[in-house]
């Protein structure tokens, strides 16, 4: 195996004239190797830099990161498999991607597969940020987004290798930034934002419809935003800072109860049978609700390395549970 050198590839030699004073300031002055010293050279000063920060963070190879991507490569060919090569793949700047070409990371060709494609919007954007985007549940051709311009953006992509989007119908709220939108079956979708009522778009009708969000639910006086929905099974949902989570029948779209967590709700998701719903907030602990049980929560556990968790999402086995934070 070729030896990795530590030589610096450049030097600069103004740094051998530079004198930097160790002793005026607190935190230089551990770095100081005798009571007397008050001055060093700039390259004393760089390599004592090093050594105090290799001594913190006690790292032997605490610089590896920084050595040529030809030289760990050929290293790595050699000596790692294909997880190591991997991890030290994403610590340099190396492309991961040829633009004309899908290329494979890693030496296993089941790890990922990218390709990158045209814009999704390039041609018929928003005028503000893009606050949501959803795939249609059953054409993987069709994609919404949505933002605070209210509009919502229909897209159908292009099954040729060009990919190309075009915006087959744009849909105004009017008078609501919408900060959540998500498809509710294959026809219909659902818009909201931060009011007390919310909107259903049929697409094959192109009708936008009203609807009351606080229903019957007896907080009403409290909700002021319906920004975060939720859909899955045969429910959707928007969940409130106070911890409610307003469940709806999806095929009538009537309010049918409310679950209860502590803190604010900031994310929620539905099994692959649409049994049980779990429901994280600020307090970054999960909690399991069985809805064949109306409202009974069958556990609670703690979102381990977390703390206000913002995402969750759940697999298409129900194996898999991921977390996290924006």
């Amino acid at each position: 195996m070729e030896k990795i050198s530590n030589e610096p590839k450049w030097i600069d030699e103004d740094d051998q004239e530079i004198k930097i004073s160790i002793n005026n300031k607190n935190n230089l002055k551990k770095l100081k190797k005798s009571n007397n010293e008050q001055y060093v050279s700039g390259v004393e000063f760089q390599e004592r830099l090093r050594e105090q920060f290799a001594k913190m963070n006690n790292k032997a190879d605490i610089y590896k990161w920084a050595f040529d991507v030809e030289e760990t490569e050929k290293a790595d060919d050699e000596t790692e498999d294909s997880t190591t090569s991997l991890n030290n793949l994403l610590k340099t700047n190396k492309n991961v991607i040829d633009i004309n070409n899908s290329e494979k990371i890693g030496k296993d060709s089941t790890i990922l597969n990218l390709k990158q494609i045209p814009n999704l919007n390039r041609e018929s954007s928003h005028s503000s940020i893009i606050s949501a985007i959803s795939f249609h549940p059953t054409k993987e051709n069709v994609v919404i987004t949505s933002g605070l311009d209210k509009k919502l953006k229909l897209y159908s992509i292009s099954s040729n290798d060009d990919n190309k989007s075009t915006n087959v119908q744009t849909v105004n709220t009017i008078d609501m930034p919408i900060y959540s939108s998500k498809f509710l079956n294959e026809n219909e979708i659902l818009i909201s934002g931060r009011r007390r009522n919310y909107f259903v778009y049929n697409m094959e009708a192109n009708k936008l419809e009203r609807c009351n969000g606080i229903g019957n639910f007896s907080q009403n006086k409290e909700i002021r935003s319906l920004e975060k929905l939720f859909v899955g099974g045969g429910h959707y949902c928007f969940g409130t800072e106070d911890g409610y989570i307003l469940m709806y029948d999806k095929h009538n779209k009537t309010y049918r109860y409310d679950l209860k967590i502590n803190g604010s709700v900031n994310s929620v998701c539905f099994d692959g049978n649409g049994i049980n719903l779990y429901a994280v907030g600020d307090q970054s602990e999960i909690y399991v609700f069985d809805l064949r049980k109306y409202r009974n929560c069958v556990g609670k556990f703690n979102d381990s390395g977390n703390f206000n968790t913002t995402y969750m999402d759940i697999s298409g086995d129900n194996s898999y549970l991921a977390t996290g934070i924006l």
